[in-house]
């Protein structure tokens, strides 16, 4: 069954950080965007999977290469006075019009959020037939989005598997003498 997925990155990331805060799991700062689209695609090439996600000054580009590196293509709004603008209006325009441009009968729609924003696009899929499985934390689903989906995926059963731990940092120092004592060929 070919999908098409989407994925609110900022709204996955931060709830992702509470459930592992909620859950003693602290340490657990990062997404793993492969084990993300590993999960969601079945082993079945997806006919699109996007993550949207908006521009950080000094920031999050290695994020966005990781999930490019993953299999999704990344899709960016900008930053209005400092904050997130346009990410929800974007994924939601792109799950209704590529309904309409990419959707095949028997095609799933794989939706990575939480927020009510989403309730009146999922609801114009359902009304047209098209299946809708919402994947998320439940400390950040909406209720009435889980009550419009066709099928909800709690995905806190998976935590240690869709957050990393932090990265140690090393001193640049220690990086160059660590590469001396173990050369790459």
């Amino acid at each position: 069954m070919p999908s098409k997925i989407y994925v609110d990155n900022s709204n996955y990331y931060l709830c992702g950080l509470d459930q592992a805060k909620e859950s003693g799991n602290p340490h657990l700062v990062g997404s793993d965007y492969k084990a993300l689209y590993d999960m969601l695609t079945f082993g079945e090439a997806p006919r699109c999977a996007r993550i949207y996600s908006a521009r950080r000054p000094g920031g999050n580009e290695f994020d966005h290469e990781r999930a490019r590196q993953a299999g999704f293509e990344v899709v960016l709004a900008e930053r209005v006075m400092g904050r997130e603008k346009g990410v929800d209006a974007s994924l939601a325009i792109a799950l209704l019009s590529d309904s309409y441009e990419l959707h095949q009968p028997g095609d799933l729609v794989i939706l990575v959020a939480g927020d009510l924003d989403y309730v009146p696009a999922v609801q114009n899929l359902r009304k047209r037939g098209i299946e809708v499985y919402v994947a998320f934390w439940s400390s950040g689903l909406a209720i009435k989005l889980a009550k419009v989906a066709t099928k909800v995926v709690c995905l806190d059963g998976h935590l240690r598997t869709l957050m990393r731990p932090a990265r140690r940092r090393v001193a640049p120092a220690a990086a160059a003498e660590h590469r001396q004592e173990f050369p790459i060929a």
